[in-house]
């Protein structure tokens, strides 16, 4: 039990508040690149480092092999990484930071794998690669495929977080629980290859061989997953608070955008769906997060000296970038895009928000783009996607968009922000939207040339304009109203002939 003596020193600047967490992160993005480094001389079965001039026609496949290679890495030792605190803030009941700061801490010892395995080989370098067991019974000997350098480096981590949970908790069975844990997480990350093949097997999925980006997908999808868990651990309040006011009818109706986008371009995707699913769930996470990016934005108008408001807002958009990312580089650009958009609708010097119809404008194009993605993403051309939606859709949502601000009409007259209920008048502002959802609907048949969608076009247009005029208005029930119609729209589309 010697490992467990002498803890009192172990810790001696986590708590240190005057160290900012960003020092820690860079700290463990140095430990990362010196990582990549050395594994150009330890791992043969890297990708080629070699610099070639820009007139080589493989310069640019070099080099995008070597930042997908580079980005793979790293995207996996941050999941390790971020799990680790997880699971001792949940057993341990210390706070998230300071686990943290630990972890990011000791980050320096990955680089011990490709150091050792050189010094072992004499500087031939020993291939670190994933665990390929044949079958589940070779489960029990996979520590049998490590490189001598992660037989040293993983009991050393373990020995490590061990005396760094025993300090906290002064409990062997807290501290067995985390060591136990922790190297179940580890070993999963290692057989990621060997499940992606056991579950395309089950879904009759063929695959030719598992290259790094799938992998990059799942493992950003796992640390999405880590960012959200620690971000409701740090601070559960705010959290739940943006959770709260980003509107979950309006995130679906972002996202239900982009499904549409699928289905103009093929018919029957549970297929298609089934065998992208990482991208799929990327591309909407992405989607997702661009418009929780515009809601943390929108509170940095509201309390601009708020530090907080500014770190979410740029922690949410540097994550929808990085979803975006690992689907391809076409996903990236139009969030970017998107996000731009929004920006320009929020932050001076344009504040696109403050214009009645020209602002509502600004999010009818943010519409348009996720439908031109999601036809993208189902495998469509840019040039070939009917222009006839795009007339559609920056037609009439300007105006149908303006429902949102109803419900704000008397305070925004009194700020002197230029809506359209503040411009005309509540009633008169009513009656307009509500007719231009009527003529949203009826125009749905002629936009898909099929008659038997003109009598749920007209019942669901007819009731929109009812609950956008009564008395009572409620948005609530307008948003839902729409879900629903678009939603059965969606499911007509997915199993037309």
């Amino acid at each position: 039990m010697t490992i467990f003596k002498n803890t009192s020193g172990l810790l001696p600047d986590f708590d240190n508040q005057e160290i900012p967490i960003l020092n820690y992160i860079l700290g463990f993005l140095v430990s990362i690149f010196m990582y990549n480094f050395l594994e150009i001389f330890s791992d043969p079965g890297m990708v080629p480092f070699r610099l070639l001039p820009f007139t080589n026609e493989l310069a640019v496949p070099a080099s995008a092999s070597i930042a997908i290679h580079f980005l793979h890495v790293g995207l996996w030792w941050t999941a390790i990484a971020l799990v680790i605190p997880i699971v001792l803030t949940l057993l341990t009941k210390e706070s998230i930071g300071k686990n943290l700061r630990a972890v990011f801490s000791f980050s320096w010892i990955m680089i011990l794998i490709p150091l050792t395995d050189l010094i072992i080989s004499r500087g031939q370098g020993i291939d670190i690669h994933y665990l390929y067991p044949k079958k589940f019974a070779d489960l029990l000997s996979i520590y049998s495929q490590f490189t001598p350098g992660e037989n040293l480096t993983v009991p050393l981590a373990l020995c490590l977080i061990a005396k760094y949970c025993f300090a906290i908790t002064k409990k062997i069975s807290a501290t067995l629980a985390t060591v136990i844990l922790i190297s179940a997480f580890i070993i999963l990350a290692g057989l990621m290859p060997f499940f992606m093949r056991s579950l395309a097997g089950y879904f009759k999925i063929i695959l030719e061989g598992i290259s790094p980006i799938p992998i990059i997908r799942i493992l950003t999808i796992a640390i999405f997953l880590e960012l959200t868990l620690i971000f409701y651990l740090k601070d559960r309040g705010y959290f739940l608070a943006l959770l709260k006011d980003t509107d979950l009818f309006k995130t679906l109706n972002f996202v239900l955008f982009f499904i549409l986008g699928i289905l103009l371009f093929r018919p029957h995707i549970g297929r298609f769906l089934l065998e992208n699913i990482g991208s799929f769930i990327l591309s909407v996470v992405s989607v997702s997060l661009v418009w929780v990016f515009a809601n943390a934005a929108s509170y940095i108008n509201n309390e601009p000296q708020n530090k907080k408001h500014r770190i979410a807002a740029l922690g949410v958009f540097l994550l929808a970038l990085l979803c975006a990312l690992a689907v391809n580089f076409t996903t990236l650009y139009f969030m970017l895009l998107s996000s731009s958009l929004c920006a320009a609708y929020l932050f001076a010097p344009f504040k696109l928000k403050r214009f009645a119809l020209f602002s509502k404008m600004i999010i009818s194009l943010c519409l348009l783009l996720l439908v031109i993605l999601g036809w993208l993403f189902a495998g469509g051309e840019i040039f070939d996607f009917p222009q006839i939606f795009s007339l559609y859709i920056l037609l009439f949502m300007p105006i149908c968009l303006n429902v949102m601000d109803i419900k704000d009409c008397s305070s925004d007259k009194n700020a002197g922000i230029k809506t359209l209920p503040a411009e005309l008048g509540e009633k008169k502002a009513k009656l307009l939207i509500g007719l231009a959802f009527l003529a949203t609907y009826l125009a749905i048949p002629w936009l898909f040339l099929n008659k038997l969608l003109f009598l749920p076009s007209l019942l669901f247009g007819l009731m929109q304009a009812y609950l956008i005029n009564h008395k009572k208005f409620r948005q609530e029930f307008v948003f839902l109203t729409h879900l629903i119609s678009l939603s059965l729209l969606l499911v007509w589309l997915n199993f037309r002939i």
